[in-house]
């Protein structure tokens, strides 16, 4: 009998341990142009770092930020134009779309998706972050080419880099 209850026991340990598993080396890290932090993993490779635009990749992941001015717009209004600004992507189709509690002073708005770029599926999401007490807001995005194996993976990685942004 505790042979079976240890089996069973890690039966179920063995199948409810991918879940959480998912503890990739997380950095802070400080993007000082547009004075903005937050964490990401620790492999990621940035691709380019300038005063106006910020990219990076991580596995079949890409990342990118692009700082702008505008008061008049909401965070909703960024993610929107970040979505329709994106012409790689086509067959665009939302899955969801929801505010992001950020806390700091930032207010966030993410729209999730899907569609395809050179043929091959791809998921994305964009973020749109205004800080209501300046004029700076920030289009962040993510795109991943689409697999069964890896979406969740990229789907909880973008949820938790989307979570630690903050102004510095």
């Amino acid at each position: 009998m505790k042979v079976k209850k240890l089996f069973i026991s890690l039966v179920i340990l063995a199948v409810i341990s991918p879940l959480f598993a998912q503890n990739y080396p997380m950095r802070a890290w400080n993007w000082s142009a547009a004075r903005l932090t937050f964490k990401a993993p620790t492999a990621l490779k940035v691709t380019k770092s300038t005063p106006t635009y910020f990219s990076g990749t991580w596995g079949a992941m890409g990342f990118s930020i692009i700082p702008s001015k505008d008061k008049n717009l909401g965070a909703s209004q960024v993610a929107w134009q970040s979505y329709q600004g994106n012409v790689q992507t086509t067959q665009k189709q939302v899955t969801a779309k929801r505010r992001v509690n950020l806390g700091q002073g930032l207010k966030g708005y993410a729209i999730f998706g899907k569609g395809y770029q050179n043929n091959k599926a791809v998921k994305f999401v964009y973020l749109g972050l205004i800080d209501p007490r300046s004029p700076h807001n920030y289009s962040v995005s993510w795109v991943w080419y689409s697999t069964p194996k890896y979406d969740h993976v990229y789907d909880d990685m973008s949820y938790k880099m989307a979570k630690s942004f903050r102004k510095f």
